[in-house]
């Protein structure tokens, strides 16, 4: 289970040096990206979360995608250390930014709902 979300009230918000209205969380895990390529054919491409907040995330792939496109971010599920099941997550997103880097591409991506517990759809 993904829990990030803890909204923070408006003057909390926007008090940061950022202005970000949800603090970002800074990590490095593996996801899965879905969605439909220059000729409306679904693809699936492997990527890593750099960071991730309740209202979006900054993901590196290798595949260039245009700004506004809808996608999917799959987070699989995994073990924890006594080899039980931690549910994944499925979130639907929109890019924002896209940075080409030496290794492929960092899209910056807001969630289509903010992430709260009660909002993630499990992965089967």
């Amino acid at each position: 289970m993904l829990v990030l979300a803890r909204m923070p009230n408006t003057a909390q918000a926007r008090s940061g040096s950022n202005g970000r209205k949800w603090d970002r969380l800074t990590l490095n895990i593996p996801v899965f990206v879905r969605g439909l390529d220059e000729f409306g054919r679904p693809f699936v491409d492997a990527g890593s979360a750099i960071n991730i907040s309740a209202g979006g995330a900054l993901i590196a792939v290798e595949r260039s995608l245009a700004q506004g496109e809808t996608i999917t971010i799959e987070i699989p599920a995994l073990l924890d250390g006594r080899n039980s099941r931690i549910t994944g997550s499925k979130l639907s997103a929109v890019t924002v930014r896209i940075e080409r880097t030496p290794d492929g591409h960092q899209i910056g991506v807001t969630f289509s709902e903010p992430l709260v517990q009660s909002k993630l759809d499990p992965v089967n």
